[in-house]
């Protein structure tokens, strides 16, 4: 499946959520070329953990299936070329913070120069309003201030950080489907000239009925730890060896746990009674349920509830998730070049989406990407005299770029 064969992206994009949005668009057949400042380019180049390689691993997954051009697009012949190269194609994004495409001469109005039916595509952190423009932000400055680390861990302690860069990931899912739209839009007579997606309207898109809910009453959502308040038991459980979470929130899973575990008296107790009743007494469940499932491991009790038909897993390392049969059966690690990768979550005739190429080094299409640009032998050679553009990893330093 390559839907996006014969699109050209200009990936001005750092760090995840925007090069992840360019990642999924090559994986789905878009030509991504990404155009990095020389001396050191993506900052997520830098990022660990590293590969035995020296790599980071970061860096790699996000940038699969890209070239890359080293410019320096501070410089006025290196803005020059870069006319060249955007006005040949259909989708250029950034993550620059407000204010920096303007210094650089790449906002939507400079692009429009070049390329007038060109898709602008701006991922940020709070967007570019009067209150937003000025405040810089990362996935856990999201999460900060969209409620979601107050929301997470338990009552007796501090917020949490959710473990996985769940806003950076999904604001670039947004701005991916964003995009598809914009392009069948296009194909079908009906153009797109830009998108915005900001990394704190995707975090509050991922808590939609808690944000209404504190809009609406004014207060904020109960901190529950492994808990959910939508049930009970909807929790993690201590069993003789290791803990397990299980969920039998609606009345038939929770007749049959009951049964499973050997405690049928609960079932007529007026405090266990409804979803809501053993939301109210989820401790006084709890152990009830504890009591019960300290007779016997954990693997003896996940076999009894999947024969049950009852949603239970042992609390897994990613250590154990990565090497479990699950793992093998669903094929979630590709080889792109000399390094394993997590495949997108896509199966399409029975085959998952494959990787054109590895991430690239800094500047390692340069030559080419320009040369079909139409940038002349000795211009391009000027160019990489004078450091304004760098070919393959030429020239790798240290400091912020920007």
């Amino acid at each position: 499946m390559k839907p996006l064969d014969g699109v050209r992206v200009v990936d001005l994009t750092m760090n995840v959520s925007g090069p992840f949005v360019t990642m999924v668009l090559a994986k789905l057949g878009a030509d991504v070329v990404k155009v990095e400042r020389p001396p050191i380019g993506d900052d997520a180049r830098m990022f660990p953990p590293l590969s035995e390689q020296g790599s980071s691993l970061i860096f790699e997954w996000c940038n699969t299936g890209k070239r890359s051009v080293g410019l320096d697009l501070s410089d006025d012949a290196g803005r020059r070329v870069f006319s060249a190269l955007a006005s040949g194609a259909d989708v250029l994004i950034h993550s620059f913070k407000p204010g920096v495409v303007e210094r650089l001469g790449v906002s939507e109005a400079d692009v429009r120069r070049w390329a007038p039916d060109i898709l602008y595509c701006d991922v940020s952190a709070f967007g570019h309003g009067p209150a937003g423009r000025a405040l810089k932000g990362y996935d856990p400055i999201a999460q900060a201030f969209s409620g979601i680390m107050d929301m997470t861990g338990y009552p007796d302690a501090a917020p949490a950080r959710c473990a996985p860069s769940i806003v950076d990931l999904g604001n670039g899912l947004w701005m991916v489907v964003g995009v598809l739209a914009a392009i069948m839009s296009r194909r079908g007579g009906d153009p797109v000239a830009s998108l915005q997606s900001a990394l704190v309207d995707s975090a509050l898109a991922l808590v939609p009925w808690q944000a209404a809910l504190a809009l609406e009453s004014g207060q904020r959502p109960t901190r529950r730890g492994a808990s959910h308040e939508l049930g009970a038991p909807y929790d993690l459980f201590a069993t003789a060896d290791r803990p397990i979470f299980l969920t039998a929130a609606n009345q038939s899973l929770w007749r049959k746990l009951l049964e499973v575990v050997g405690a049928p008296h609960l079932e007529g107790q007026e405090r266990f009674a409804t979803p809501l009743d053993r939301v109210t007494h989820s401790k006084e469940l709890a152990a009830e349920l504890e009591a019960k499932l300290a007779a016997r491991p954990a693997a003896e009790w996940l076999e009894l509830f999947h024969e049950a038909g009852i949603p239970a897993s042992l609390v897994l390392g990613l250590d154990e998730t990565v090497r479990s049969p699950i793992a093998e059966e669903r094929g979630w690690f590709e080889e792109v070049g000399d390094q394993r990768v997590v495949r997108l979550p896509l199966i399409a005739d029975g085959e998952p989406l494959t990787t054109p190429r590895p991430a690239p080094r800094l500047g390692e299409h340069t030559i080419e990407v320009l040369t079909e640009a139409g940038i002349a032998e000795p211009l391009l050679e000027e160019l990489l005299a004078a450091k304004i553009a760098v070919a393959d990893d030429t020239g790798a330093d240290t400091g912020d770029p920007r």
